[in-house]
């Protein structure tokens, strides 16, 4: 399988944990070779192989749409209490469902979605608060009605993680 990887950008969490590494990942699924590459367990595998030393977290995104071998598809998946986390835009995207391209609303579904896998490699689970970040998201409509931030909870949980309070404008 081949992977095409392009880091984004990075960030520098607070005190004196590593800088979290962004990575942009494209997957050619028109080759024989990586007709599997939507599979998200395999996809984290090779995420993992490719940390970089010191890294904090890695999110993978992709615009290819992504499933598990138990689920038809999956919006992102992420390693619990671990380093790499990756969403798709595939589903994301209004075109999917024969409607007009809202980038807005594509780039709010896409940080609902980053930040919901970034808190399962923090340790979280599916939150039973329906606005929290957290709470399960099965279909599209259900993540435009949740929140992009944790709930009291789900916050208190993953500073635990952190060296502060804040982190990147998710609190």
């Amino acid at each position: 399988m081949a992977a095409h990887w392009k880091t984004c950008g990075a960030a520098s969490p607070p005190s004196s944990a590593p800088a979290a590494r962004f990575c942009h990942t494209g997957w050619n699924r028109s080759s024989p070779s990586t007709a599997a590459a939507g599979i998200t367990p395999e996809i984290l595998r090779r995420m993992e192989k490719g940390v970089p030393p010191g890294s904090w977290r890695v999110l993978g995104v992709t615009g290819n749409d992504l499933f598990m071998p138990i689920l038809t598809f999956v919006f992102g998946e992420a390693q619990l209490n671990n380093t790499c986390a990756v969403v798709s835009s595939h589903r994301l995207r209004q075109e999917f469902y024969g409607l007009p391209p809202m980038p807005e609303l594509l780039r709010e579904r896409l940080l609902k979605e980053a930040v919901h896998e970034l808190g399962h490699t923090f340790g979280l689970t599916h939150c039973r608060d329906y606005n929290c970040v957290m709470t399960a998201s099965h279909a599209v409509e259900r993540i435009d009605l949740k929140g992009s931030h944790f709930c009291g909870d789900c916050r208190a949980r993953v500073t635990t993680f952190l060296p502060a309070k804040k982190f990147l404008g998710i609190f």
